[in-house]
C-alpha cells in the first residue's frame, strides 16, 4: 500500500524464532515486498524485543552505489521523515574516492564479500540534534544489541539488521517504539563526496556532457548481475549524483497473526 509522497505503508510480520543476522536469505523466504523505486525487495519482522529489517537487490547501479558510497537507514516516529537517528553503512570509497577508483570494483563474488566485510566493521550510529549531525562508531555506541550485516550471494546484495526496542545495557535505545505501534523507516544513499562531484562535472565538461556509459556505475563489475523487476542505469552522466531513497510507514506486529 502507498501513502502520501510515494512512501510505502506496510505491516511487520511477527516472528517467534530468533533471526540470525548473517547477511543471508534463510529467514526471509516469505514476507518481502518489491520496491520499484529501488529495484529491490524489502521486509520487516519483529518480536516482543526486536525489530528486524531485510533488503535484497540484484540491481547493478544500486549495488555499486551501496558498495562505493554506502547508505543510511533512518528511524523515526509515525508520519515523520525527520532524520534524527539512523544506522550508517559507509561506502568503501567514502571520503577518498576518485573516478578512477570507482571504475575498478570487485571482479567476482569472493572479492565482493571481502569488500562488504570491511564495510561491516565500520558501521556508525548517526544522530542529529539542533541541526548538527554526529556519527558514533557502532562499537562505541553503548548498545551491543544492535546487529547489522551486509552479505552477497548469487549476485544478490543483502542487508540484515536487528534493532532492539530497548537497550540491554541501560542506555537509550536508538529507536524507542513498541510492538503494535507505527514508526517510519527510511533508506537513503549517502551523499556523494564533493571532490568526486567536481571530478564528475569536469569529466562531463571535457567529454561534451554526452550520455556516456561510465564511471563504473552502469557495468556490474562484480560478476553475474541480473535484474529484479526491471533495468536500471540506462545512462551514465549524473546518475551517481542522484540520491536513491524510500520511506516506509511500518505498523509493528503485536502478536502472531
Amino acid at each position: 500500500m502507498f501513502t502520501g509522497c510515494g512512501e510505502k505503508e506496510l505491516k511487520s510480520l511477527w516472528t517467534d524464532g530468533a533471526i540470525t543476522v548473517d547477511g543471508d536469505i534463510d529467514d526471509w523466504i516469505t514476507g518481502t515486498i518489491y520496491l520499484k523505486k529501488l529495484n529491490a525487495a524489502f521486509a520487516v519482522k519483529n518480536d516482543s524485543a526486536n525489530l528486524y529489517l531485510y533488503l535484497i537487490t540484484r540491481d547493478r547501479e544500486l549495488k555499486r552505489r551501496i558498495l562505493n558510497m554506502g547508505f543510511t537507514l533512518w528511524f523515526g516516529e509515525e508520519n515523520s521523515k525527520e532524520k534524527k537517528s539512523g544506522l550508517r553503512f559507509p561506502g568503501r570509497f567514502q571520503g577518498k574516492v576518485s573516478l578512477k577508483d570507482m571504475k575498478n570494483g570487485p571482479q567476482d563474488e569472493e572479492e565482493m564479500i571481502a569488500a562488504l566485510e570491511d564495510i561491516n566493521t565500520r558501521l556508525d550510529v548517526v544522530q542529529t540534534e539542533d541541526e548538527k549531525t554526529k556519527r558514533i562508531p557502532l562499537s562505541r555506541f553503548g548498545s551491543s544489541d544492535i546487529q547489522a550485516k551486509l552479505g552477497y550471494s548469487k549476485s544478490n546484495l543483502i542487508c540484515e539488521i536487528r534493532m532492539p526496542f530497548k537497550s540491554g545495557d541501560g542506555k537509550k535505545a536508538l529507536i524507542e517504539i513498541v510492538p503494535g505501534k507505527t514508526c517510519m523507516i527510511g533508506f537513503v544513499t549517502n551523499p556523494i563526496d564533493k571532490r568526486l562531484r567536481n571530478q564528475q562535472m569536469n569529466s562531463a565538461g571535457r567529454s561534451g556532457g554526452g550520455g556516456r556509459r561510465g564511471m563504473g556505475f552502469d557495468g556490474d563489475g562484480i560478476g553475474g548481475g541480473g535484474k529484479m523487476g526491471g533495468r536500471s542505469g540506462k545512462h551514465g552522466g549524473n546518475t551517481i549524483s542522484k540520491e536513491k531513497s524510500f520511506w516506509a510507514k511500518v505498523l509493528l506486529a503485536e502478536t502472531e497473526n
